[in-house]
């Protein structure tokens, strides 16, 4: 910056050391962007806080352990809390009460739903259901629920996602995303390494939890007990070695 003198020549202005110092922080600013604050916690206050009635969104894309979430949260809530449990579409069961149909999941009360691929419960595709979704999904809460849903990112449409009191993430690509739904939202609000151009990269033994104020990014453990797919069967098998044995040889055995 410059200034004129009363000769008339112009000369440079001498700036202070403070003034020096908080243009370098400007500039270390622009270069580094202060990253999201995200809470480690290998036990659940993250979730702990959201034991008012909720409905929360578990997404990511399949075969992101998105399950085994579910079976570890569950089993840590236990050893805490006694609750009524609900689940409709979970392969393990975990002693609660299994649901079939929209009907069943209206009358619950006071208790945790959850709803593991929701996209089977509820027909998404077509338009004239979406009031009767809207309807049953303020039902629930009315009904005093935590309500997980658990489903991919194109399961999230908009009226869906505006419902969602917190949001779990697991790995999961961008373009599926719904665009301008709030799940999609939140997730590219996230400034954190694991967030990509086409990836939320998220590990398999970790998930990204934003409840509304705040980043959570507990360590999920795996469970085997409740692993379906362990058993099965491996779609390229090993062919046994077979020996090349000359034909002379096995005339002078006969």
């Amino acid at each position: 910056m410059f200034h004129e003198v009363e000769t008339g020549r112009v000369e440079p202005h001498v700036i202070s050391l403070t003034q020096s110092k908080i243009i370098l922080d400007w500039i270390e600013e622009y270069r580094n962007p202060p990253q999201p604050k995200v809470y480690k916690y290998g036990t659940l206050p993250w979730f702990k806080a959201s034991l008012a009635a909720k409905i929360i969104g578990l997404v990511g894309d399949p075969n992101q352990g998105k399950s085994n979430l579910l079976y570890w949260l569950i089993s840590e809530l236990r050893k805490t809390y006694e609750f009524n449990l609900y689940s409709y579409g979970l392969r393990c069961s975990l002693g609660e009460q299994k649901i079939f149909s929209v009907e069943e999941l209206e009358v619950i009360r006071n208790s945790i739903v959850i709803v593991d691929e929701f996209a089977t419960l509820f027909n998404l595709d077509d338009r004239k259901e979406k009031r009767q979704i809207e309807s049953s999904f303020r039902l629930i809460y009315h009904n005093q629920n935590v309500v997980l849903l658990c489903g991919l990112p194109d399961n999230y449409r908009k009226f869906i996602a505006a419902k969602l009191h917190a949001v779990i993430f697991k790995r999961c690509t961008i373009s599926d995303f719904v665009n301008g739904s709030h799940v999609k939202n939140v997730a590219l609000n996230y400034r954190g390494a694991e967030l990509g151009s086409a990836v939320l990269n998220i590990p398999l033994d970790q998930c990204l939890v934003n409840d509304g104020d705040h980043w959570y990014n507990p360590t999920i453990p795996l469970m085997g007990q409740f692993d379906t797919k362990a058993g099965n069967p491996a779609i390229l098998r090993q062919r046994p070695l077979q020996k090349n044995v000359p034909k002379n040889v096995l005339q002078k055995v006969e």
